[in-house]
């Protein structure tokens, strides 16, 4: 496993401003082997530290002209800090769970003259009453699902990297990533500040 996450010492990304990375291997002997896959995308953006590289963000990537072996890098680099806090972001996904509440309306209830739905339950009591009490259907206006819209700005500039915090930036950007991917909370976007903006 550690071969498969291991970065190469000639790797474009030492010469990145972008990534700052550890060789602290020790860290990883501890960790399950095993991994999470997840359904969404982790970002919706190619930019913020070269780490949001997927599949179908190949062609904005050869857009901004990032190579192939940067973007293996910075997939490998990812997966580190994916098998590094692992535990975090599923006591964190454990934690949003208890707080988040349903804002997209998708469960039918109601008492409505018109609607989606006959209300089964409604049907005989209508009859009984000779047609008069006519609100028999339902509605989607029961909120039962997520749809979250979740935006994390994080510091690129120099100074980050020279107080060593950027590594630090990186884990909790894979915390909340990996936790909101587990949960299905909805969309997440990344800006990242310093020098210049990035979205």
């Amino acid at each position: 496993m550690e071969q498969q996450v291991q970065i190469s010492n000639n790797s474009p990304i030492d010469e990145s401003p972008e990534v700052h990375r550890d060789d602290d291997d020790g860290a990883q002997g501890s960790l399950s082997e095993s991994l999470v896959s997840l359904k969404k995308n982790y970002l919706n953006v190619c930019q913020l530290s070269k780490l949001s590289v997927s599949d179908n963000k190949h062609r904005n990537a050869l857009e901004l002209g990032v190579s192939d072996d940067l973007r293996d890098d910075a997939s490998a680099l990812w997966r580190t800090y994916e098998l590094q806090t692992k535990r975090l972001s599923q006591e964190l996904a454990e934690q949003l769970l208890l707080v988040k509440e349903p804002t997209l309306a998708s469960k039918l209830q109601g008492e409505y003259k018109t609607g989606e739905r006959i209300n089964m339950k409604k049907v005989i009591p209508y009859i009984a009453s000779h047609y008069r009490k006519d609100k028999i259907w339902l509605r989607r206006t029961k909120p039962n699902k997520h749809d979250y819209q979740v935006g994390i700005a994080v510091d690129d500039s120099l100074s980050m990297s020279e107080s060593g915090c950027r590594d630090v930036a990186i884990e909790a950007l894979v915390i909340v990533c990996r936790a909101m991917a587990q949960l299905e909370m909805g969309n997440l976007s990344v800006v990242s500040f310093g020098k210049k903006g990035n979205i």
